[in-house]
């Protein structure tokens, strides 16, 4: 996935906006992914969009709790 990889480089570089707008795109397909909903959380995290952060952790905790990581 060219598109998520990218995003994480923007999220990587400080551009959790670019990122984001790269992330969402990729909603529908990754859906079942919880590295994705992890990915989307930091991003959203990092502009300040708490409770949707928080969401989206809750997606990828959901989706793997076995997890440590969310």
């Amino acid at each position: 996935m060219v598109r998520l990889s990218l995003g994480l480089a923007y999220l990587g570089s400080g551009q959790p906006r670019e990122a984001l707008a790269e992330f969402e795109p990729l909603a529908r397909t990754l859906e079942k992914a919880p590295d994705y909903h992890l990915a989307r959380a930091q991003a959203l995290l990092t502009l300040g969009r708490g409770d949707e952060a928080l969401s989206a952790a809750d997606v990828a905790r959901r989706l793997a709790p076995e997890n440590p990581r969310p």
